[in-house]
């Protein structure tokens, strides 16, 4: 897979940034894949922001999500352009996407990114493996869930890590459809979701992101900051989507509340500083 997508490309990019509205930073996820088709790179980001539901794009935004209760506590609830159900952000929460310059299948990209978080995961000395196609799974609990979508030119995936969040508040947010387990069609683990702090583990948000950025580079080849022209193109194209798409009723829950905030984007390697408190450790993560 990893030659598959070098070929014909140039060097992938790498963005990380922290912080931003929900809104728009749902909206650079569809911009990363609109780009990296355009320009023939692939394009990794490692994200946070503060407290949001996403919702899958075909879903009800309250069939998983208790909108209520997100209504009360101030939490968005917001749409994004891929399918699958629903998740919650938070600062404890980590998030992954990568975009490549073909047109891949679903199970394809599903491969080649619970991959990369399987990689991440085992370089912070967790062991873990994958349910329902993109559940990662740890200990019999869903520590990241992932979505696919495809472009006429290219391909993204994007993904959750649980590193240091309440995992009783992300079911009260997101009950799911319980229903489905009793069917069969998925396994418990679906709607069981944990941190790797409540797992056991010391997590660091910032050890985390290495782990992530080493796996992503593994997966994708040699990862190079995005470029001032690169960025400025990017966030023009996503600035744009979240006024005139991610900011509807469509893709928003409370169209009135919506605001297109650009993140912050940090300098990586020379300063991870994606959270408060960054530890150096490299691994984040120590086993119980």
């Amino acid at each position: 897979m990893e030659e598959t997508l070098r070929r014909g490309s140039r060097e992938a990019a790498l963005l990380v940034t922290r912080g931003g509205s929900p809104w728009m930073n749902l909206a650079i996820e569809e911009a990363l894949v609109v780009k990296s088709g355009e320009w023939g790179v692939p394009l990794a980001r490692v994200w946070i922001q503060g407290p949001a539901v996403v919702v899958g794009y075909s879903l009800p935004f309250c069939s998983e999500a208790d909108c209520r209760l997100a209504r009360l506590l101030g939490v968005p609830v917001v749409r994004r352009f891929t399918g699958g159900g629903a998740v919650y952000h938070d600062w404890g929460n980590l998030n992954l996407a990568l975009a490549v310059p073909r047109r891949l299948g679903v199970e394809a990209l599903l491969s080649l990114g619970t991959g990369a978080m399987l990689e991440a995961l085992r370089l912070l000395g967790v062991r873990a493996w994958v349910e329902n196609e993109g559940d990662i799974v740890v200990g019999g609990c869903k520590v990241s869930g992932s979505a696919a979508g495809v472009k006429v030119r290219s391909s993204l995936y994007h993904a959750t890590l649980l590193v240091d969040t309440d995992s009783g508040l992300v079911r009260r947010l997101t009950p799911g459809r319980p229903e489905r387990v009793e069917r069969g069609e998925v396994t418990p683990a679906k709607y069981r979701p944990c941190s790797l702090r409540e797992l056991g583990f010391e997590a660091s948000i910032d050890g985390a992101v290495r782990a992530l950025v080493t796996a992503a580079e593994r997966a994708m080849g040699a990862l190079r900051p995005a470029s001032r022209d690169e960025l400025q193109e990017l966030l023009a194209l996503a600035s744009r989507l979240c006024r005139e798409k991610y900011s509807t009723a469509k893709y928003t829950l409370d169209p009135g509340e919506a605001r297109c905030e650009e993140p912050e984007t940090i300098e990586y390697p020379e300063a991870p500083g994606i959270a408060v408190g960054a530890d150096e450790e490299y691994g984040g993560v120590r086993s119980p």
